[in-house]
């Protein structure tokens, strides 16, 4: 059985393959973890979406794919992060608007500009094809997302508990939304060439929600 585990292995794309995995998952589990306790697995999944758009206009382009869906992320995760600053305004609404209009836009785009195929790749992804240059952009996000989250989570975990009095011991509550939601658009960049914009939030979510029936303790 050890064999049949191994065998795989000694093929170059299938290291890649092992290899990505291991970044989508190191980038993605400690991120998900703060998206489920600040009760943002929604947004989690509005910015996944905007991977599509931002990977149609740069492959349109002739450019690397995976670069404009970090941008296409990044940009949805500035937006939401700018309209969660005012407090009359409900979190789910901001999402679902974010959400929508991101994955209209991708759709449209990538049915008019890209081929079939690699709109599949998009949505989906291909983790066979990943190659040199997709894991070293995986690095390199993912050792950003950690950063963020070692110095970031006990604050963001704070926020999260109580965010009235976040502000009055002078926290920048929107600041650390903003990190998050960066951290978030960067974790899911990394997923995007082995799942895809419409799978990656699995690997955001999925870890989180099945580890925290476990713990007690942030």
């Amino acid at each position: 059985m050890l064999i049949w585990v191994l065998d795989p292995l000694q093929y170059g794309f299938m290291q890649r393959a092992l290899l990505e995995v291991v970044l989508i998952a190191v980038a993605c589990g400690p991120v998900g973890a703060l998206l489920s306790l600040r009760r943002l697995a929604y947004a989690g999944e509005s910015l996944s979406h905007a991977l599509v758009p931002g990977a149609a206009v740069f492959i349109a382009f002739g450019l690397s794919g995976e670069w404009g869906a970090v941008l296409g992320a990044l940009l949805a995760a500035v937006v939401t992060a700018f309209l969660l600053r005012r407090d009359d305004v409900r979190e789910d609404v901001v999402v679902a608007l974010v959400f929508s209009v991101a994955l209209a836009v991708g759709i449209a785009l990538l049915s008019l500009t890209v081929p079939a195929q690699r709109s599949l790749a998009v949505l989906f992804g291909d983790i066979l094809a990943v190659d040199r240059g997709d894991l070293i952009g995986g690095a390199i996000a993912m050792t950003i997302v950690s950063g963020v989250v070692l110095l970031g989570s006990r604050t963001i975990a704070l926020v999260s508990f109580d965010r009235g009095w976040a502000r009055t011991i002078g926290i920048r509550v929107g600041l650390m939304d903003a990190a998050l939601l960066l951290a978030t658009a960067l974790a899911l960049g990394v997923a995007l060439r082995g799942l895809g914009g419409l799978l990656a939030l699995a690997m955001l979510i999925g870890p989180a929600a099945i580890a925290r029936p476990w713990v007690h303790r942030v």
